[in-house]
């Protein structure tokens, strides 16, 4: 079913209220973009194969998984849960074990991808080695997120940027057809020529009569960004 492979092995218990609990517990997906289409009732959009291992138990109300995933060639360890309601609240905890390349994730989430953030609730906390994206690498890397109501808010997204701190926190705003972007925090310590030298350029700038070198450190306070 939705390209999707369950193996589990554990007990059902019948009464006023169904409940289970699977201790072993093995899910293999093509696709996981199957599978929030089927969740969010949109338009399937591919996203990568998930292999999943670990505890999974509920009931009519409410669903855990606790484990280990793989998604797209990316490691994970932590817990989902979701209640299972018209309009379910989801709930991830997850650490990663490799750098998370958010370009990727970023490519399904465009244009219709997100109407299915108007269908639900959830929060979440990420933790990871870092995020890449392009040039940029973010290093010992927290996100934190909550989403209510079609507002996918941002309460913390922070790590190291070569030799300098990042802390950043917004908001996207999904309850029109047109996403509205809020984003505002602080860079402090950054190494301007590593900055540079990272980014893929040189340190240095030249013209005819003029060479301009750069260094030392750089801070941005109350940074914004709103579209």
């Amino acid at each position: 079913m939705l390209d999707t492979t369950v193996v589990a092995s554990g007990r059902l218990r019948f009464g006023e209220m169904l409940d289970y609990e699977f201790p072993s517990f093995v899910m293999e997906s093509r696709d996981m973009g199957t599978l929030v289409a089927a969740a969010g009732n949109t338009e399937p959009q591919a996203l990568g194969p998930l292999h999943a291992s670990g505890l999974f138990r509920g009931n009519m109300e409410m669903a855990v998984f606790r484990g280990n995933m793989a998604f797209d060639a990316e490691q994970f360890a932590g817990e989902f849960s979701s209640t299972l309601s018209s309009r379910p609240h989801i709930g991830a905890t997850l650490w990663a074990s490799n750098v998370i390349q958010l370009a990727k994730r970023s490519g399904g989430a465009v244009g219709s991808g997100w109407l299915g953030l108007r269908r639900f609730d959830g929060k979440l906390s990420l933790n990871a080695p870092g995020f890449e994206l392009g040039p940029i690498l973010l290093t010992d890397a927290n996100l934190e997120v909550l989403l209510d109501d079609g507002v996918l808010q941002v309460t913390n997204l922070s790590g190291r940027l070569t030799s300098g701190d990042v802390l950043l926190s917004g908001s996207l705003d999904v309850r029109s057809d047109l996403p509205v972007l809020n984003f505002g925090g602080t860079l402090s310590g950054l190494d301007v020529s590593r900055a540079i030298v990272m980014s893929g350029k040189r340190d240095s700038f030249d013209a005819d009569n003029l060479t301009v070198n750069l260094s030392g450190s750089l801070r941005i306070e109350n940074l914004s960004l709103h579209s």
